[in-house]
């Protein structure tokens, strides 16, 4: 629940971003580069504003899709541990001393 509400606050900064000075000296930045009519130049205005806010809706989205999955698993460890309860089932069946893998020496005695 924590999670979302970060990735909530993270896309309300986002926004929020869309409505100081710095976008909209930026955005009549790049319509001064073009000579055509008023008209146009307000169309292609709204087309630049919505590019940038759906830009950062999916932003956000991707974020809080990422955020839920990383969350997901990160609970499921927690509760069920398979990762660790598997990894203690393995213990014993590997030669193993300290991590270092030895050599098997029951083989050596049935070649002999």
């Amino acid at each position: 629940f924590g999670l979302a509400i970060i990735l909530a606050f993270l896309g309300l900064i986002f926004f929020l971003l869309l409505d100081t000075s710095i976008f909209w000296i930026i955005l009549e930045t790049i319509t001064l580069n073009f000579s055509l009519e008023q008209g146009s130049l307000d169309n292609m205005l709204s087309i630049l504003l919505t590019f940038t806010a759906l830009f950062l809706l999916f932003l956000v989205f991707s974020a809080m899709l990422a955020g839920a999955g990383l969350l997901y698993f990160t609970l499921l460890e927690i509760k069920e541990a398979p990762h660790l309860v598997d990894r203690i089932r393995r213990i014993g069946l590997e030669q193993r001393i300290r991590g270092i893998v030895t050599e098997d020496t029951r083989y050596d005695q049935a070649s002999a």
